[in-house]
C-alpha cells in the first residue's frame, strides 16, 4: 500500500504558524509537525498548542541557521550567541571533525529542550542541513540513543507542475532538488524513513495541485511518502484548509497516515 505523512515544518517558528499547524492538525490534514525550539514562537507551541492537540505526531526540527545558539558555540554563531550560518558554509565546513562536534552539542540540548514538553518521534532539519552526509550520521547515531526511530530522507522525485516552473526563481529549486537527492544516495539508511519526499522542488510553491501531482508521479508500491508544508507561506496556508485535498489523496491510490502508524 501506498502510505504519506504530511508534516507541518516549523512549528515553534512564531504563534501564526503554531495556529496554522493546530488547525490544519484539526481539520484532519496535518498528521504530523516538527518542533524548532530556539526561535520566538517555542514557548506558545510548548505551553498552549501542544496541550491543544496532545495527539499530534511531534518531531525535531533542528536548526542550526538562525535563533539562538543554545551551545553558545561560537563556531556556529556571529553575534550575541545567535546562529548564523547557511547551507553552503555548514556543507564546507561538514569535514571538520571539530565543528561536527559543535553541530552535535547543539543538537544533543536541542532534543534535550523539545523532551522536557513532548514525546518526539522523528526528526528532521531546518533547510534539510541533515541531508549533508556527516551530519545525517551524527543524526543517526543521536536518534538511535534516544530511541527515535525514524528519520527523514530526500530522495525527491522530479515532475512538472507548468504554472510554476516558468517562473524565474525555480532553477533554485531544481539545484536543491539534485544535490539533495545525490546526498540522500550516500547516507546510509540505519532508521525508518520515508522512500520518497515531495515539498523540495517546489518549496514556495506547494499547494494543493503540488502534493497530487507528486503522488502521481510516484508509481512504486509499499512506499512511504513524506510531504512538506510551510503553514506560515499563504498557498501552504490554504493546504491545511482544503475541504478535497483527503479525498484527492485516496484518489491517487495513497492512505493518509500518522509517524506513529510505522514507529
Amino acid at each position: 500500500m501506498k502510505k504519506v505523512i504530511i508534516n507541518a515544518d516549523d512549528f515553534g517558528i512564531n504563534k501564526e504558524t503554531n495556529r496554522a499547524i493546530k488547525e490544519g492538525y484539526n481539520n484532519g490534514i496535518i498528521t504530523g509537525t516538527s518542533l524548532i525550539v530556539n526561535m520566538e514562537g517555542f514557548n506558545n507551541a510548548a505551553e498552549e498548542i501542544i496541550p491543544e492537540i496532545p495527539d499530534i505526531d511531534i518531531g525535531l526540527h533542528f536548526n542550526i541557521f538562525e535563533g539562538e545558539c543554545l551551545s553558545k558555540n561560537s563556531l556556529l554563531t556571529g553575534t550575541k550567541d545567535r546562529l548564523n550560518n547557511s547551507f553552503i558554509k555548514v556543507l564546507l565546513k561538514s569535514q571538520d571533525k571539530r565543528y561536527i562536534k559543535a553541530i552535535e552539542t547543539e543538537l544533543r540540548l536541542q532534543l534535550e529542550k523539545a523532551l522536557k514538553h513532548t514525546k518526539i518521534n522523528h526528526i528532521d532539519s531546518h533547510v534539510h542541513i541533515h541531508a549533508i552526509p556527516p551530519i545525517y550520521k551524527v543524526m543517526t547515531e543521536i536518534a538511535k540513543e534516544y530511541k527515535i526511530s525514524y528519520i527523514r530522507s530526500h530522495r525527491e522525485l522530479p515532475y512538472i507542475v507548468k504554472d510554476k516552473i516558468t517562473d524565474p526563481k525555480f532553477p533554485v529549486n531544481i539545484i536543491k532538488n539534485i544535490i539533495l537527492n545525490n546526498f540522500d544516495r550516500q547516507n546510509k539508511k540505519e532508521l525508518k524513513t520515508n522512500n520518497c519526499l515531495i515539498g523540495v522542488l517546489y518549496t514556495g510553491y506547494m499547494d494543493e495541485e503540488s502534493i497530487i501531482l507528486g503522488l502521481k508521479n510516484i508509481k512504486e508500491e509499499e512506499t512511504i511518502t513524506e510531504v512538506i508544508i510551510h503553514p506560515y507561506r499563504k498557498s501552504d496556508y490554504e493546504i491545511t484548509k482544503s475541504p478535497t485535498i483527503r479525498e484527492r489523496i485516496q484518489e491517487t491510490g495513497f492512505k493518509l497516515i500518522k509517524y506513529k502508524d510505522i514507529c
